[in-house]
């Protein structure tokens, strides 16, 4: 957690947060999306994607790349497999409250709070505030248990992987 209140905290402070913790196996961060157009609506969720990035020149001789190189794919299938597992419960446990949401899938993404962690990682964007129903629901405690309920499962389902 990085936030208990509704109070700015900037990204390099949550990174600090995050980075000073022992121990961490995973990291997930939820938001809830908005989008100039009200009628977009859905559940995403994103990860990096070793591909994503171009090797440039390196200072490192090449098996010390070759190992770094490993280490990362690792990671990134790690977190693409985290990612589709909380996919999947999210929307499951959501369409019990909402049967219309909609999915918009895993998506591969370059966000700064993926970046900042060397750990497999997932940013969720669990419905958009810029939509009325969704905003609605994410108003409503019962659908924000369902939720955390999904979010647990595929917690649960990725770590007995």
């Amino acid at each position: 957690m990085t936030r208990a209140a509704d109070k700015t905290v900037t990204i390099e402070e949550r990174l600090r947060r995050i980075n000073r913790k022992k121990n961490l196996v995973l990291f997930i961060s939820i938001h809830a999306n908005s989008s100039y157009n009200s009628q977009a609506s859905g559940i995403e969720t994103f990860c990096l994607k070793q591909s994503l990035f171009s090797r440039g020149p390196s200072s490192m001789d090449q098996c010390s790349v070759s190992f770094v190189q490993n280490k990362n794919s690792i990671m990134y299938k790690k977190s693409w497999e985290l990612a589709s597992r909380l996919q999947k419960n999210i929307l499951l446990y959501a369409k019990r409250e909402y049967p219309r949401i909609i999915n918009r899938h895993v998506k591969h993404s370059v966000a700064r709070m993926l970046l900042g962690v060397p750990l497999p990682g997932v940013l969720i964007e669990i419905g958009f505030l810029s939509n009325k129903i969704e905003a609605r629901l994410l108003k409503k405690e019962y659908y924000r248990t369902l939720l955390a309920q999904g979010i647990f499962k595929g917690i649960v389902q990725f770590v007995h992987q």
